[in-house]
C-alpha cells in the first residue's frame, strides 16, 4: 500500500492499494501540498486533481492525466511529464525547470504564469491521447 503524506510529512492525505502509483486512479482528490518527490507516476489519472502546492520534483510523469488539474505552485522541476494531457491544467506559478516535457497541446502551457527556465520541449501528434 502506497500512502501519500504532505510536503511536511505529518499529514496523510490519501492511500493507493497497490505497491506503486503507476496507472493508479487519483481523479478528483485533494492533493494540495502532497510529496511525490521522485515517485512512478506513469500514466496515473490526476484529472481533475487538486495539486496547489504539490513538490513533483523528479517524478516520473509519462502519459500521465493531468486534464483539469489544478497545479498552482506545484514544482515539477526535474520531473518527466512526456506525453501528459495537461489540457485544462492550471499552471499559475508551476515550477518546470530542467523538466522534460513531449506533450500535444502545448499551447496550453502560458509562459507568463510558469516557470520555463531550462525546460526542454517537444510537440507530438494530438493522435498520442
Amino acid at each position: 500500500m502506497i500512502e501519500i503524506y504532505d510536503r511536511k510529512g505529518f499529514t496523510k492525505l490519501a492511500h493507493v492499494n497497490a505497491e506503486n502509483l503507476v496507472g493508479a486512479q487519483l481523479a478528483k482528490t485533494d492533493l494540495s501540498n502532497a510529496n511525490f518527490i521522485e515517485m512512478d507516476m506513469r500514466r496515473i489519472n490526476l484529472s481533475d486533481t487538486n495539486l496547489t502546492g504539490a513538490d513533483l520534483r523528479l517524478a516520473d510523469l509519462q502519459y500521465a492525466n493531468l486534464n483539469g488539474a489544478n497545479l498552482q505552485d506545484a514544482d515539477l522541476s526535474g520531473a518527466n511529464i512526456t506525453g501528459a494531457d495537461l489540457r485544462g491544467a492550471n499552471l499559475g506559478g508551476v515550477i518546470l525547470a530542467q523538466t522534460t516535457i513531449h506533450l500535444a497541446g502545448l499551447s496550453e502551457i502560458d509562459p507568463n504564469q510558469a516557470d520555463l527556465s531550462e525546460v526542454i520541449i517537444a510537440k507530438l501528434p494530438e493522435e498520442h491521447f
